[in-house]
């Protein structure tokens, strides 16, 4: 059955709306970007700089990738989707997830990466070294990395098949901080990059920051060649070279981009494919479509298509992919009345029913919680003592002592699945008696009223994304923080925020701290996040190794994958 056949009768205006809402939602996230609200960098600097007490130094010797568990023969050619096109191909200045998750953005290695693979449980933004043999760490304040001494980069002009230096990743580096660059976030907090010699690099921080290993690991934060930066086209238009498992075969416009293996790069058995495909497709119905005729060995599908070809797809397997916030979620402005009393936030809290709102809307997927980005799902709180927070009409009821507070509902708009759980969260608090007015806004003016708590006494919406705790609970949870979406007071909060941050990046002090900054917003009713951000892949019966985690824009996890062939 051709793909045209298999769309005939569906709603193209459905997929128009999630198309959309997806561009609206990329243009939300760059303007966060440009204005400063994706770090807490400035007040984490200010504060730590202040507290800051010297603790032990640390040593890491992360496992490096070796997949061990293969079948078949190596080999083969997968072929995926990407829903937009690039501006440019320059990795460092472009914030495009397409360039640097599926484009050509994965031909370039990094100091450090995202540790997964089948068995790791997420959400997880536990680190692994990528070009680095171990690292020691002195005061949370200077970092020093031993590299690997078997990198090379690929042999094409300019480059020709050098060795990586360290002198490479302080260029690097250097770069991305350039003032005004989005990428420069992750880094922020670097003060020097020093070359100790070839394969020895220090970096300097100008004040604790408990994230900086993930920065570094981040998907944006690539080692490339100086001789392409300094050439003609620079990176923007001069070939991709880079020292990653993929050699850059095309990028076009409305078509994708291709890959073919590095046959020279520097870990065993990556990637097992011989190529990589990413095609340009921006309708989901297509998308599925194109799955369902063989056309895709792999498809990312928004909820509401899983929802409207749940038959034609139930017979695939299928992978999801956790990270810890990133979901929608419901938070109270606590400095202004009615929620300025503590009873009525808990009021609010026990007459909804969050678990319903995960199984009716999103299918039962991702888990309730605080809506933090957590270094491991050990950092989770446990289900059971969450949920018996919620879900106590009778008791919200007593709470409110007769009264009928009049409350501003405003519901970010990006798409049927926020306005849904709009409408049930109205439902459930008039139930018990407050008297709420739903009001949906653009994504546009949601982003406004991000950093105007005093406009509103509920918010309903995504949350600026982040990929580590630090930046998050300084900027959304903190009283001085940039959004403050909780308009509080709260010292406790303040404190224990503070308290994590000048710990180490997967401590476990640290890890119960955020725990306790989870309880704490919990049980104060300030805030919560019905579900995570959950990606459900669909995946053709020969796709072996597949074990995705987007979290800060992870990508190695297409070298990892491979095709079972009879």
């Amino acid at each position: 059955m051709g793909i045209d056949k298999l769309i005939i009768g569906k709603s193209l205006q459905k997929t128009s709306d999630i198309m959309v809402r997806k561009t609206l939602l990329f243009i939300v996230i760059g303007l966060w970007y440009l204005t400063g609200c994706m770090t807490g960098s400035s007040l984490n600097e200010t504060i730590n700089s202040q507290t800051f007490v010297a603790r032990a130094t640390a040593v890491g010797k992360p496992t490096t990738y070796h997949n061990m568990n293969l079948l078949g023969d190596p080999g083969g050619r997968l072929t995926t989707v990407v829903t937009s096109d690039i501006a440019s191909r320059d990795v460092q200045q472009e914030i495009s997830e397409t360039l640097a998750v599926r484009g050509p953005g994965i031909v370039y290695s990094r100091l450090m990466r995202l540790s997964m693979d089948d068995s790791t449980k997420q959400p997880s933004i536990l680190l692994e070294c990528e070009l680095c043999l171990n690292w020691e760490v002195s005061d949370l304040l200077t970092y020093k990395f031993n590299l690997r001494t078997d990198v090379k980069w690929q042999d094409i002009y300019p480059v020709n098949g050098r060795k990586l230096l360290a002198k490479d990743l302080k260029f690097s580096y250097e770069r991305q901080l350039t003032k005004g660059w989005p990428n420069a976030t992750p880094l922020k907090s670097i003060e020097d990059v020093v070359v100790g010699d070839e394969y020895t690099l220090r970096i300097e921080l100008r004040y604790p920051e408990a994230d900086f290993l993930l920065g570094i690991a981040d998907g944006h934060s690539k080692i490339v060649p100086m001789e392409v930066v300094e050439g003609d086209g620079g990176l923007k238009n001069g070939p991709v070279i880079g020292s990653g498992p993929w050699k850059w075969l095309k990028t076009e416009n409305g078509v994708g981009s291709s890959f073919e293996a590095n046959k020279d790069y520097f870990e065993e058995n990556a990637p097992y494919l011989e190529r990589l495909d990413f095609l340009m497709i921006q309708d989901p119905a297509i998308g599925i479509a194109a799955f369902l005729t063989g056309s895709l060995d792999l498809l990312d599908v928004p909820l509401e298509i899983l929802k409207e070809y749940g038959d034609r797809i139930k017979g695939f397997p299928f992978r999801e992919s956790h990270r810890g916030g990133g979901g929608p979620i419901i938070a109270v402005n606590s400095g202004e009345d009615p929620f300025n009393d503590a009873s009525l936030r808990r009021a609010l809290i026990k007459s909804l029913d969050p678990v319903s709102y995960r199984k009716e809307i999103w299918n039962g997927k991702g888990f309730l919680g605080a809506g933090i980005p957590v270094v491991s799902s050990s950092g989770l709180l446990g289900n059971p003592w969450i949920e018996d927070l919620f879900h106590k009409p009778e008791e919200a009821r007593q709470l409110l002592d007769g009264r009928s507070p009049q409350i501003n509902l405003l519901v970010a708009d990006f798409g049927l699945l926020y306005l849904e759980l709009g409408y049930k969260v109205e439902q459930d608090l008039r139930a018990v008696g407050f008297s709420p007015i739903m009001k949906a806004v653009s994504p546009l003016k949601y982003a406004e009223l991000l950093q105007e708590s005093a406009t509103y006494h509920v918010l309903i919406g995504p949350v600026p994304p982040a990929s580590g705790p630090n930046g998050y609970l300084y900027s959304a949870y903190h009283s001085l923080g940039k959004w403050n979406l909780l308009n509080h007071s709260n010292t406790m909060l303040d404190e224990l925020i503070e308290e994590q941050s000048s710990l180490g990046f997967d401590s476990a002090s640290r890890g119960e701290l955020i725990k306790s900054i989870q309880r704490l917003l919990l049980e104060e009713g300030y805030v919560f996040s019905p579900v995570n951000q959950t990606t459900t892949w669909l995946l053709q019966d020969n796709v072996r190794g597949f074990a995705p985690n987007e979290a800060a824009s992870e990508y190695f996890y297409w070298a990892k994958l491979w095709l079972e062939r009879n």
